[in-house]
């Protein structure tokens, strides 16, 4: 039964559902609703909104790849508003370049990167939602693999791994921050008394949890972190964690190899690892993507996860604790311990990174990985998505499509929060990059050419 009703619950997630969880995501715990979006930058409407339906694929360019299940819901709505989209009604605002469509299949950061790197089309099954195929272009695997999404960096063996195999043909490897993360722990409420603010975990308590030191819903770390209310009488806790290669999961466990090492229970897995580590006997279960873990928890009571803010909503509908920031451990005394996930707790736990201009990958991988901020206020498990694309590529289309959507995202002509991209992501729980951020981006972007060019690729 359980596993029929997260079918169900995966089934009845469309892709016109996404933009719709904006308003139901601050009730389950996640970040503020915002009003529907609407309008584009400025200067970038065309007359008419376009969608796959009746659209020839001669007059369409395609651009292919996906990866992160994390922001897999926050780049489709992104490709449904910047190209044609998938289907009608998946964007209130104005095609912005009518010529192309992007194709995102979310089959996770560990094999997208695989697919980066190798130059090959990955051809594991994507999580859907989001859809990965339209009408224009229904075929799956794709014809090619033009960029990846990560919630990992590329390691230090995969960025040699490119300079030996990848870079005389396809020129520097481009990887640039694209949304600012903060991974929420979702939890089904069934048979809990879970206080009126929300439940509350402690650095502690949440160690002892994922590493498998406490496992039933009564224990007193519990208790004691929500001022003495026992939650549950006796109920086992069920640990869902992802089985497939995940950037949520390298997210996680680099926090719980931070965070845990000075509590009552240390992590007992790694880190910097895309595969997870931890605990998998009884009162653990995997599943593959990030509806697969929040389906799990929303079919299963006891259960707690981890995920992207975005699959709080609907179809699973359920909460995220809130959780002990660092700067409480240190002061004790400090009227507010606990904080929610949102954009602001997501973006105060990022404020302090820099970037140099055109960042290198190895930039990438040693500048932008935050453990545990010590900020005030800041959500602990915090970190970035990332887009890889390569320096070069043989089609003309498919460099200016690329460079034109990430350029579109990562625009700063109007205030933060305003663009429809940064509504997008704010609607969907997760936050967009800081201002500084951006910029870095945007114009790292051009360094994308068509190839071949002397002394930099071959392609």
């Amino acid at each position: 039964m359980r596993n029929q009703g997260r079918k169900l619950l995966t089934q009845a997630l469309s892709v016109g559902l996404v933009l719709a969880m904006a308003g139901s995501l601050a009730a389950c715990g996640g970040a503020s609703s915002v009003s529907p979006v609407s309008g584009v930058l400025p200067g970038t409407q065309t007359a008419n909104t376009k969608h796959s339906d009746g659209v020839s694929p001669d007059t369409v360019g395609p651009v292919f790849g996906g990866g992160s299940t994390f922001i897999s819901l926050v780049e489709r709505s992104w490709m449904d508003c910047y190209g044609v989209a998938i289907a009608p009604g998946t964007c209130s605002a104005a095609t912005v370049n009518p010529n192309t469509q992007l194709l995102y299949a979310a089959v996770g950061s560990g094999n997208a990167l695989t697919a980066f790197l190798t130059q090959t089309p990955a051809t594991s099954s994507p999580s859907n939602p989001p859809p990965f195929t339209s009408p224009l272009f229904p075929n799956y695997p794709y014809s090619e693999w033009d960029y990846s999404a990560s919630d990992a960096p590329l390691s230090t063996t995969q960025i040699s791994q490119y300079a030996s195999t990848d870079q005389a043909q396809r020129g520097n490897a481009i990887e640039l921050p694209i949304t600012a993360d903060g991974v929420a722990i979702p939890y089904n409420p069934s048979g809990l008394t879970v206080p009126s603010g929300g439940l509350q975990l402690s650095v502690d308590t949440l160690c002892g949890i994922f590493g498998g030191g406490i496992t039933n819903w009564n224990d007193s770390h519990i208790t004691a972190d929500n001022n003495g209310v026992q939650v549950s009488s006796n109920l086992p806790i069920l640990v869902v964690y992802r089985a497939d290669g995940s950037g949520t999961t390298f997210l996680t466990e680099n926090h719980l190899n931070t965070a845990c090492a000075s509590t009552s229970f240390p992590w007992p897995g790694g880190a910097a690892s895309t595969t997870w580590t931890g605990p998998t006997g009884a009162g653990f279960q995997g599943e593959t993507g990030s509806q697969g873990v929040a389906g799990e928890v929303a079919a299963t009571a006891g259960a707690l996860g981890y995920v992207g803010p975005s699959f709080l909503g609907p179809p699973n509908n359920i909460p995220s604790a809130n959780l002990q920031d660092n700067y409480a451990l240190t002061h004790p005394t400090a009227p507010k311990q606990y904080y929610a996930v949102s954009t602001n707790t997501i973006l105060t736990a990022l404020k302090k990174v820099t970037l140099p201009s055109n960042p290198t990958p190895t930039d990438i991988l040693n500048d932008t990985i935050v453990p545990d901020s010590p900020t005030k206020a800041a959500w602990p498990i915090a970190g970035f998505s990332y887009m890889d694309f390569y320096q070069c590529y043989a089609s003309k289309a498919v460099k200016n499509h690329s460079v034109g959507f990430v350029q579109w995202v990562t625009s700063t002509k109007l205030a933060e929060g305003q663009s429809l991209a940064d509504k997008i992501v704010v609607g969907l729980g997760v936050a967009y990059l800081p201002a500084t951020l951006k910029t870095i981006t945007f114009h790292a972007m051009n360094q994308v050419v068509q190839g071949p060019v002397a002394g930099v690729c071959t392609i």
